[in-house]
């Protein structure tokens, strides 16, 4: 990771409440999500013969939590120099992991109507996490496979980055241009959610993966803690 805070950076996340950061994402750790992504969707998915399916259909559905399926992309996604750049740019400190969620490229194959649905939407952070203490995003740009002309960046301009490895930090209550997920078909993003220290777990209808966190035994009100939401940033 090359990237590095500084005053112009968090003068800029201020007055925006976003900003683009490039390479938080090394090229060798791009491929170790490209290869264990599928395989993460596909046992989740039950799929037996190929695991890029799982993407094809409930890759949303079945995305959330990617870090506790292998340890390789465990080190990669609660870096904690990744969790630094979120922390500098909030200025807040310790940081707790709150969740991760794939956002799989629109393809030429139908996707699930809720996610195509979803992503019609421009919520905030804070509509879309069922965690009380959001206090930063990062959607992560994994993969990408369309050329980018010049004539189409300057017709239809994006804030979230179309170069693999490259992250778009915001603040909680920005909202997310989803849309320009959609629009643009072939890119995958990860997005990584940041909590405070006493985050807590409450029922938010607008978060579309409401009640994954009862599958580790929280109850609506209970606080977040170790393991399952690790301090990433001290």
């Amino acid at each position: 990771m090359n990237f590095t805070v500084i005053r112009e950076h968090r003068e800029f996340f201020r007055k925006h409440h976003w900003l683009e950061c490039a390479e938080v994402i090394s090229a060798t750790d791009q491929a170790k999500l490209a290869e264990g992504i599928p395989l993460i969707l596909a046992e989740r998915a039950e799929v037996k013969s190929s695991p890029s399916k799982a993407f094809d259909k409930n890759g949303f559905a079945i995305g959330h939590d990617l870090w506790r399926g292998r340890a390789n992309l465990k080190k990669i996604l609660l870096n904690r120099s990744l969790a630094g750049i979120a922390g500098e740019l909030v200025e807040q400190k310790p940081l707790r992991f709150g969740y991760d969620t794939l956002f799989p490229a629109v393809t030429a194959y139908p996707l699930e109507n809720y996610y195509e649905s979803f992503l019609q939407t421009t919520p905030t952070l804070e509509e879309m996490s069922c965690i009380q203490g959001v206090l930063c995003g990062a959607m992560i740009c994994i993969s990408g496979n369309r050329e980018i002309k010049e004539e189409d960046q300057e017709i239809e301009p994006q804030i979230f980055s179309r170069t693999p490895g490259n992250a778009v930090f915001f603040a909680p209550d920005w909202p997310l241009p989803l849309k320009e997920i959609y629009q643009n078909p072939g890119f995958t993003y990860l997005l990584i959610v940041y909590v405070k220290n006493n985050a807590v777990y409450l029922s938010q209808q607008g978060d579309p993966h409401v009640n994954e966190f009862k599958r580790l035994g929280y109850s609506f009100g209970d606080r977040l803690n170790e393991p399952f939401h690790p301090i990433v940033y001290t």
